[in-house]
C-alpha cells in the first residue's frame, strides 16, 4: 500500500558554532501546495533552497516551516572608549581642581559603565555559509521524519479505505440478491403499469404500448449502475496500491460513486434496495472524508 497521507510533524536540531537551532514541521491536507516559511531575521536568503527541499518531499498540502534560532554572544577583547575615558578624565581633573576632592584611580576610571567594552566578533563569510549549509541539512533531516510520518499515517489510511470499499462491494452484492428476488415482483409491476396505460386510452396501437413497456421497464432497471460500481471499485482498489499521489484520483471518484448511488437510489424498484443504496450512501461519504488526507 503506497498511500502518504497529507498531515504530519516532524522536528530537528543543529548546532554550528555559537548558533543553535531547531526546525519545526507541520503539514495539514490542501486542496494544492501552500508553503508557508517563518525565517528570523537575517536567514530570508534561505527560503528558496528551503522550498526546493520541501517540493522534494511534499507534493500537495498546506506546509508551515519553521526555524527558531539562537545565537550565543562571541567574546570579543575587552577595547576602552577612548572618547568617554578622556570625557570623564577632564571632568574630575576640573572637579578636582573646583572642590579638592581626591582625583580618581585607573581602576575606578575602568569600572565605571561605557569606559571598558568588548568588541563585536565580525563573522566571516566563510563560517556564514558553512553555518547555513547545515541548518539546510538539519532541514532535510526534519523533512526526512515528516515524509516517514506521513507514509506511516497513508498505510493506516490504506487499511481503513480498503475495509470501506469492501463495505461497498458486499452492499452491491446485497443489492444484486435483492434484485434476483424481486424480478418476478418487477415484472409484474410493469404489466400492471402497461395494463393502466391500456385502460386509460383504448386507441393506442401496439407498436406505443411495447415502447410503453420498455420505458417502465428501463425506469426500475438498476443494472447499469450496478456494473459501473463494480467498475469504480476495481479502480478504487487498483488507486489503493498504486505508487503516486492519489488523492486527486481517489476524489473524483467518490465522486462517481455518488452519482451512481444516487441514480440507484431513485431507481430503486423495492424498499430494500433503497435502504441499502442509503447504506452505500454512508459508506461513500465515509470513504470522502478519509480521502481527503491523501497527498
Amino acid at each position: 500500500m503506497t498511500l502518504v497521507s497529507m498531515t504530519g510533524f516532524a522536528r530537528s536540531d543543529g548546532t554550528h558554532s555559537n548558533v543553535r537551532w531547531h526546525w519545526e514541521l507541520r503539514c495539514v491536507n490542501g486542496k494544492s501546495m501552500d508553503i508557508r516559511c517563518r525565517l528570523p531575521y537575517g536567514y530570508e536568503r534561505l527560503e528558496p533552497d528551503l522550498r526546493k527541499l520541501l517540493a522534494k518531499y511534499v507534493l500537495r498540502g498546506n506546509v508551515q516551516a519553521s526555524l527558531n534560532l539562537k545565537q550565543e554572544d562571541a567574546a570579543g577583547e575587552l577595547v576602552i572608549n577612548e572618547t568617554a575615558l578622556e570625557a570623564v578624565v577632564v571632568a574630575a581633573r576640573r572637579l578636582v581642581e573646583t572642590t579638592g576632592a581626591t582625583a580618581p584611580s585607573a581602576d575606578g576610571l575602568l569600572a565605571l559603565r561605557g569606559i571598558l567594552e568588548q568588541s563585536v566578533v565580525v563573522e566571516d563569510d566563510t563560517i556564514i555559509k558553512a553555518r547555513n549549509v547545515e541548518i539546510l541539512s538539519s532541514l532535510e533531516t526534519a523533512l526526512h521524519d515528516l515524509a516517514a510520518m506521513r507514509k506511516r499515517e497513508g498505510e493506516q489510511l490504506a487499511l481503513v479505505l480498503n475495509a470501506q470499499v469492501s463495505d461497498i462491494e458486499s452492499l452491491m452484492v446485497k443489492i444484486r440478491q435483492e434484485v434476483a428476488k424481486t424480478g418476478d415482483l418487477m415484472r409484474e409491476r410493469v404489466r400492471r403499469q402497461v395494463a393502466q396505460v391500456i385502460d386509460a386510452s383504448q386507441s393506442l396501437d401496439e407498436d406505443r404500448l411495447y415502447q410503453e413497456a420498455i420505458i417502465l421497464a428501463a425506469k426500475s432497471d438498476i443494472t447499469e449502475e450496478l456494473d459501473r460500481l463494480d467498475a469504480h471499485v476495481q479502480a478504487a482498489r487498483a488507486y489503493l496500491n498504486t505508487e503516486g499521489p492519489m488523492g486527486r484520483k481517489l476524489e473524483f471518484l467518490v465522486q462517481e460513486f455518488n452519482r451512481e448511488t444516487n441514480t440507484l437510489c431513485s431507481k430503486s424498484p423495492t424498499k430494500e434496495i433503497t435502504e441499502l443504496g442509503l447504506e452505500m450512501k454512508a459508506a461513500i461519504d465515509q470513504i470522502r472524508e478519509q480521502v481527503m488526507n491523501i497527498e
